[in-house]
């Protein structure tokens, strides 16, 4: 197996984040929340806006150049269809619809995680890389060190 590059960050490097512990079967079952969720943000997104569900599957279906339609908006916005939830893959469609972040935000506190958007987002990566920039500049240092030497011993 080659070495490993020190500069490539390891998947496996950082801390997992906390997980639930099941104490009860079914407690992760969030198929009822979920769907107060999203009627809860297409409310209020109506509110603001003045548009209607009807307007929000045209503007999913255009972002995505998938058909979506006001009757899938209701099925995955009704307590009493909870067995026909939001995809994944349209939950980020949805947002961009909407303009919010309220799905993701929900999701990263549900496996305690915590979501980064816009510029926090990007100072993280540049907190990150500043990291990797300095370890690498106290490795170059050493090999400067060690080459110094043995230019030294010559």
């Amino acid at each position: 197996m080659a070495p490993k590059d020190d500069l490539t960050l390891d998947l496996f490097d950082h801390p997992p984040a906390p997980r639930h512990q099941r104490e009860h079967q079914h407690e992760l079952d969030y198929r009822f929340e979920v769907c107060l969720l999203i009627g809860r943000m297409i409310k209020e997104w109506s509110a603001k806006t003045g548009r209607d569900r009807y307007d929000l599957a045209a503007a999913m279906s255009r972002i995505s150049g998938k058909e979506f339609s006001k009757h899938m908006i209701d099925a995955w916005s009704s307590p009493g269809r909870e067995d026909h939830n939001i995809p994944f893959y349209a939950v980020a469609i949805m947002e961009a619809a909407l303009n919010g972040h309220d799905l993701t935000e929900w999701h990263c506190d549900a496996v305690g995680a915590t979501p980064l958007f816009g510029v926090d987002r990007l100072r993280a990566i540049q907190a990150r890389e500043m990291s990797v920039k300095d370890k690498a500049a106290r490795k170059i240092a050493a090999l400067n060190k060690k080459i110094a030497q043995l230019e030294e011993g010559l």
